[in-house]
């Protein structure tokens, strides 16, 4: 029996649930007025000229507790003090010494001589010195903003809400009437929605994804699967996130059975928190703006750009991964699979290129045998250096060649004489002279196609069959060149083609390039794609597929719409206020103020003086403001 139990949907929750959103730390040692730590000592001079550093002994950064993002300040005696900004990865071991880096350098130079110092301006921090930490603040923060979201009924931070079904209504006659531009609406049970993650609408045997882009992968074989086998994801841009077969936290497993795979495969795409998966990263690594973090940014994980269920409604070993991008900007996220035996994956933009064959074998000549290493004999343009090996023959004949090497100064259809009896070899594709369309290595190899126009701008290719099947990516395409009578001038090509999973994609396509083919290699692409009804006219806008009012949280239906049935529609999407309020963040800031009061071991951290409000009547001051502005951001539903 399984210890964690799934509907194979992404749970409902805040979308960051470890995000401190509605207030901070801080502000609730602003409000106990508790002070900072005391300055500690520098143990060598700052530097001059600039410097943005100091180091300070590991005992007072154990007891202090100094870490990224802090402020702090650099004073002397000789000197006003200045503030600094502590580095990300800026608190390293240095020696004898702890080594606090900052994200710019001083202005003034700090000497021990005049007692140089520095403070942390964090009244909370991870030390050893309080007993109330930082982390148990942010704690407190956290399960107040939690209560805060389900008194009101409200969010101020952005909120999941994930596999919501709905009824569809619409209105007789079934026709758009005056006044009305819809055939139907569906309310949400939450207004104020920030984007619409996933519009499924039932079509009588599967529901239709019209609101982003999708893939349906299936576990055809979970016993062929090994830990050799990758699913792999790129956003469009930025980097791929390798999602490898295995045990562990960083991986998914394809034990008992397929069902049991797929929703381990979805709850590593969506970090779930119950069977503790870890984050996956792209490689290469890129960021994403947020104001949550002090250097305004956060280093993408795979399950901020892809959302995955495994519910039954897709069937059984099924699962369907979706584009958090809003609508057709999901479509230049690409895939790859690195076992077509075991899994398969549809409802997807396939796009099949091929490469363009090199050389043929134009005169087999006479008494070759395998393995026999060729020059260049004679051309009939000016190319030099060729070389190739027999790899095989007929009677002596040469069938097929591998380049060795690609010379230069060669044309289409120059005709090369090799060494031995008559033995020729037709150019049929040059870069740079040479007889070759894959050039360079791994990380900054270049394919050259006929047509890149249906490619993603960066992404994922693949090339092979059944368990045998390589991938890579590529950082950026150029178009081909045509002249005035549409015919081929230049061809397009891929760049910074880099293998995936030590495929050795770029070896092996250069391998199966320089050997002599009659049509070439063939490389495909599996781009996420939205099931739009109308190639043209279905879209989201006014007056094609949907449309929602964001604020009021109500989709309506025009040039497509649902069955007429109970739970027809299927939406996913993320809802909540995107400003914090200063009513919510002081109602916040207040609620946890209260609990660190109610903590009496704690209450010497508290000033209180014969002059002062004691700990008890600032307790009841609180929780009575409290009560006379929460109210006011409940929401309530009438019914008539």
């Amino acid at each position: 029996m399984p210890v964690v139990f799934n509907t194979g949907e992404r749970e409902p929750r805040p979308l960051f649930p470890d995000q401190v959103a509605y207030t901070s730390a801080q502000k609730v040692a602003d409000i106990l007025q508790i002070p900072f730590p005391d300055p500690v000592e520098l143990t060598e001079n700052s530097g001059t000229g600039g410097a943005g550093f100091v180091k300070i002994t590991p005992a007072d950064h154990r007891l202090v507790g100094f870490e990224a993002g802090d402020e702090v300040e650099i004073a002397s005696d000789a000197s006003m003090g200045e503030t600094m900004t502590i580095a990300d990865n800026g608190v390293t071991r240095d020696g004898a010494h702890v080594k606090i880096t900052f994200t710019g350098n001083m202005t003034d130079d700090h000497l021990t001589a005049d007692v140089a110092t520095i403070q942390s301006l964090q009244s909370f921090t991870n030390g050893k010195r309080r007993g109330v930490t930082r982390k148990a603040v942010e704690t407190m923060i956290l399960r107040m903003q939690d209560k805060i979201d389900n008194l009101c009924n409200n969010s101020w931070r952005p909120m999941l809400q994930s596999a919501e079904y709905l009824n569809f209504d619409t209105y007789k006659p079934y026709r758009r009437r005056y006044y009305t531009d819809y055939v139907g609406t569906v309310p949400l049970m939450f207004r104020n929605v920030q984007q619409i993650l996933r519009l499924e609408i039932w079509q009588g045997q599967e529901y239709r994804e019209v609101g982003t882009a999708e893939a349906r992968l299936q576990i055809l074989d979970h016993s062929a699967l090994t830990t050799n086998d990758y699913l792999f994801l790129c956003p469009g841009g930025g980097g791929v996130a390798s999602l490898q077969v295995g045990t562990g936290s960083s991986k998914w497993s394809a034990d008992f059975d397929g069902v049991n795979a797929a929703q381990q495969l979805a709850d590593l795409i969506n970090k779930d928190l119950r069977r503790k998966k870890d984050s996956v990263l792209f490689s290469p690594s890129f960021t994403l703006e947020t104001a949550a973090t002090s250097s305004g940014s956060t280093t993408a994980n795979v399950h901020h750009e892809f959302m995955a269920s495994a519910n039954a409604d897709y069937g059984n070993s099924k699962l369907k991964i979706t584009s958090m991008n809003r609508g057709e900007a999901g479509e230049t996220a690409t895939l790859g699979l690195t076992n077509l035996t075991a899994m398969s994956a549809t409802n997807l933009t396939d796009t099949t290129v091929t490469v363009p064959v090199t050389h043929s074998v134009s005169a087999g000549g006479s008494g070759y045998s395998v393995g026999d290493n060729l020059t260049q004999a004679s051309t009939t343009g000016d190319g030099s250096s060729f070389a190739c090996t027999v790899a095989s023959v007929s009677e002596g004949a040469n069938v097929t060649v591998t380049v060795t090497a690609a010379g230069s100064g060669y044309v289409e259809d120059e005709v090369i004489t090799l060494s031995g009896s008559g033995g020729k070899v037709t150019v049929k594709y040059v870069i740079s002279g040479g007889v070759q369309s894959v050039t360079g290595s791994s990380g900054s190899g270049v394919i050259h196609l006929p047509s890149t126009a249906a490619l993603s701008p960066y992404g994922i290719i693949c090339t092979g069959t059944g368990t045998a099947v390589k991938c890579a990516y590529y950082t950026g395409k150029t178009a081909e060149v045509k002249n005035e009578d549409g015919d081929l001038v230049t061809h397009g090509t891929l760049t910074g083609v880099t293998d995936l999973g030590s495929s050795g994609f770029v070896a092996a396509l250069q391998a199966a390039m320089d050997t002599t083919q009659t049509t070439g290699t063939q490389c495909t692409q599996y781009r996420l794609k939205i099931d739009y009804f109308g190639s043209g006219t279905g879209d989201e806008a006014r007056l094609r597929d949907w449309w929602a009012d964001y604020d009021l949280g109500i989709i309506y239906f025009n040039n497509t719409y649902p069955y007429f049935q109970w739970n027809s529609v299927k939406c996913s999407y993320v809802y909540g206020e995107r400003y914090v309020e200063k009513a919510i963040e002081d109602i916040c800031t207040k609620m946890v103020a209260m609990d660190l009061l109610l903590s009496d071991d704690r209450s010497v951290l508290m000033p209180e003086g014969t002059t002062n409000i004691d700990l008890g009547a600032k307790y009841q001051l609180m929780k009575a403001q409290v009560a006379e502005t929460l109210p006011r951001y409940m929401e309530v539903i009438t019914l008539d």
